[in-house]
């Protein structure tokens, strides 16, 4: 009977704390700890912290563990701050010091303490990043209040976490009104704190928001863009933009625009064999094509119906010819293969044919997360299914916007 106990406390411990997995994703940072702490209480190894196995004075007679002769301390030192410790002496001769906590001080009560202001400290400091920018100044002042029982180790978790908490809150299009305001939200909790770390994110997003300023109107950036996010970035220390290899490296797409509409493209190697002036913008070595196909699941005749007497006894039941079909959309896999997008055409060959799309009979252009939807004038839509998706879109925009 014990045995299973032991088995039901592990299974149970084991669930209870893969439960509170779902309160930290959902953000109830509150709830996720309380079930923590239930689910570690009720795992044996975590219990057996808080049973004391062997009360002091007790003699062991076993020649290899060592005899309890008693606490060290007065009965002066029991208070709060006071930590007991138990002095051992080991049968073949030789002595020892062991630290055990005292039970005022470490005890199971204390631990849920420490819990229950890890509980507050959390909670304070959640609920003051959710509400930013609206932060209630009651809630700053309700984290400033538990600062006094942080840690070093506390105090570093809670600086970092606000610094990680930036991303989410703070972009390029309002980095303008929020960056400083986050900025001064982070020194009202750390004013020794000087903030380079989101100082640097803020000048990042700014350079952002510049290089858009730059492409917003024709999608296109040109060499003296490129030289004034340079000299931007340097003034402001970003070191992600101050080449124009960096820059290319995340705005290639833009470049690239501006390089077809002045003729300074000189295109990728083709695959296939192109038109004249007709250059490669765009390569993908393995992607799946996809067409739209109707089909039809199942055919059903019906209608109204009424009967007609023949003779006596006699009588056929005629009903109306309607038929009704049930269709659906299905997608056809072409196969996988290279596909080349070129500033005329969209070419791509798979396992049996080649299969081209003019850009000029594209009419609207569908991006999904793992694929990209074309549909054209005429014909299916088709699907193209690739991991980089995203870029595959912007270069599909490019050969089309001309």
């Amino acid at each position: 009977m014990k045995n299973v106990f032991f088995i039901v406390r592990w299974i149970a411990g084991i669930f209870i704390c893969l439960l509170s997995i779902a309160g930290f994703s959902a953000g109830d940072i509150a709830l996720a700890v309380f079930t923590l702490v239930v689910g570690l209480l009720l795992l044996p190894p975590v219990t057996g912290l808080f049973i004391k196995k062997k009360k002091a004075g007790t003699v062991s007679m076993n020649d290899d563990q060592p005899v309890v002769l008693g606490t060290g301390g007065s009965n002066a030192d029991s208070d709060m701050t006071a930590e007991k410790t138990t002095v051992l002496i080991n049968p073949r001769g030789d002595t020892g010091v062991l630290a055990v906590p005292a039970s005022k001080k470490n005890g199971l009560g204390n631990w849920f303490k420490s819990w229950r202001r890890a509980i507050s400290v959390s909670y304070a400091l959640e609920s003051t990043l959710k509400s930013f920018p609206h932060t209630n100044p009651k809630k700053i002042t309700l984290l400033l209040n538990t600062r006094n029982a942080w840690s070093a180790k506390d105090a570093e978790f809670i600086r970092l976490r606000i610094i990680d908490r930036y991303d989410r809150n703070i972009n390029a299009d309002n980095v303008g009104t929020l960056g400083p305001q986050y900025l001064e939200f982070y020194k009202s909790i750390f004013p020794e704190q000087d903030g380079q770390e989101i100082v640097k994110k803020i000048n990042v997003h700014k350079v952002e928001n510049f290089i858009f300023t730059k492409v917003k109107d024709n999608e296109a950036l040109s060499p003296d863009g490129i030289n004034e996010i340079i000299n931007y970035s340097n003034t402001l220390q970003v070191v992600d933009f101050n080449t124009k290899e960096k820059i290319r490296q995340e705005y290639d797409y833009y470049i690239t625009n501006w390089e077809l509409d002045n003729g300074y493209f000189q295109g990728l190697d083709p695959d296939f064999l192109l038109k004249k002036n007709e250059r490669c913008i765009y390569k993908l070595a393995d992607c799946e094509l996809l067409e739209k196909k109707s089909v039809t699941s199942r055919v059903s005749y019906g209608g109204g119906s009424y009967r007609v007497k023949i003779t006596k006894g006699f009588s056929y039941r005629l009903g109306s010819y309607s038929v009704s079909t049930d269709k659906k959309i299905i997608d056809v896999s072409k196969g996988r293969g290279l596909l080349n997008v070129t500033n005329q055409r969209i070419i791509f060959k798979g396992t049996d044919d080649v299969t081209t799309i003019n850009t000029n009979a594209i009419v609207f252009v569908e991006p999904f997360k793992d694929a990209v939807i074309i549909s054209k004038s005429t014909g299916k839509p088709l699907t193209i299914k690739t991991g980089d998706a995203a870029r595959l879109y912007q270069y599909i925009r490019s050969a089309t916007r001309r």
